[in-house]
């Protein structure tokens, strides 16, 4: 995509908040709808194109209904991908749109979250310090 839109064009796409790519032809090998993984999933669930913001409402609605009301006295493992995680943290910190095109997640690198009894960040750091990012202030 870099050669075929530019360098500026994917880092828009890619840190923007709700900013979409063009949609993916749906007749495309690599659309979702033409991938077993997914052939579970009603097509008319699956987007041909999102962006920042539409990952943020998913993730929170599945974050508010089967995580939230969990955290309490438990430990919680989040795994997903990168713009998941990202949306995730958008909520948990606080971010705003502006912020959350900053924030910078290593891959492979856990974060730790504590969270007090009203589910209030009260510590928070990288597992691996020599491949942490900077983290927001909260």
């Amino acid at each position: 995509m870099k050669v075929k839109l530019g360098e500026e064009k994917v880092h828009q796409f890619r840190r923007s908040w709700d900013l979409r790519p063009d949609p993916l032809d749906r007749n495309n090998p690599y659309h979702p709808i033409n991938i077993d993984t997914y052939k579970e999933i009603p097509i008319d669930r699956i987007p041909d194109t999102e962006s920042l913001k539409d990952t943020y409402e998913r993730v929170l609605k599945f974050y508010k209904q089967e995580i939230e009301n969990k955290i309490s006295n438990n430990n919680i493992l989040v795994s997903a991908h990168g713009n998941s995680i990202r949306a995730l943290c958008k909520y948990l910190f606080k971010l705003d749109e502006n912020q959350i095109s900053k924030l910078e997640i290593p891959t492979g690198n856990p974060l730790l979250i504590n969270l007090d009894k009203d589910n209030k960040i009260t510590e928070c750091k990288y597992l691996d310090q020599e491949r942490a990012k900077d983290l927001v202030v909260f």
